[in-house]
């Protein structure tokens, strides 16, 4: 599904708005893949599965890896979703809006999240490792809003003034040499980091069958 933003008096609220819009838009398709990515292990919560699966040539690391390499083709065809809508946009708007690294980010962010996420979903099951995962979005949500209440929030006087730091920071206007280091390194080490989640959830697979139901 194409997501169209219509043309006439759209840009009449300045380039802030276009891009926060499709920066909201990215968000939310990212949100989606990632509910989608959730599900995947749901369905191999069977005891009788999972023993059929140990039995067969691939075995469990053949069945994990299946699941790891699907997670990773939801995230790049997002990925490549996004250019896309953005790139007929740009056309149709004349202009750029200036989030494909905002969305490279979204793309890094989520791979992030389903490394940390898998290795619970198989050893704890989908009832449990979402109860773990909602702990701590709780912990990050607190820290927020900690934020929130003692921080600098200076950036947050006007809309048009935070749209202007949201803007400098992913195109590296505010970032510091070591911080723009951190994000150069960042592709290597959050797929490093699945390459390890998928070999914890391999060690985790039997251990998790052990809880399902038969």
């Amino acid at each position: 599904i194409y997501v169209f933003v219509p043309t006439k008096g759209f840009l009449d609220g300045g380039e802030a708005v276009y891009t926060f819009l499709m920066g909201a838009i990215a968000a939310i398709i990212f949100i989606m893949t990632g509910v989608a990515q959730d599900s995947i292990f749901a369905y191999d919560e069977r005891k009788k599965w999972s023993d059929f699966i140990c039995s067969t040539p691939v075995s469990v690391k053949g069945q994990v890896l299946s699941k790891y390499y699907f997670a990773l083709i939801l995230s790049i065809a997002t990925l490549a979703y996004c250019a896309l809508i953005f790139g007929i946009n740009a056309v149709i708007q004349g202009r750029d809006s200036g989030v494909m690294s905002i969305t490279i980010m979204f793309f890094i962010l989520q791979i992030f999240m389903r490394s940390i996420e898998f290795p619970y979903l198989i050893r704890f099951g989908s009832k449990y490792g979402n109860n773990y995962r909602m702990v701590l979005s709780g912990i990050i949500i607190f820290i927020a809003f900690v934020y929130c209440l003692f921080g600098d929030m200076s950036i947050f006087g006007t809309f048009e003034e935070f749209m202007d730091w949201f803007t400098k920071l992913f195109n590296g206007g505010t970032l510091s040499d070591l911080m723009l280091v951190a994000v150069a390194l960042a592709p290597s080490i959050v797929g490093t980091m699945y390459y390890l989640s998928y070999r914890i959830s391999c060690r985790f697979y039997l251990k998790g069958a052990e809880n399902y139901d038969k």
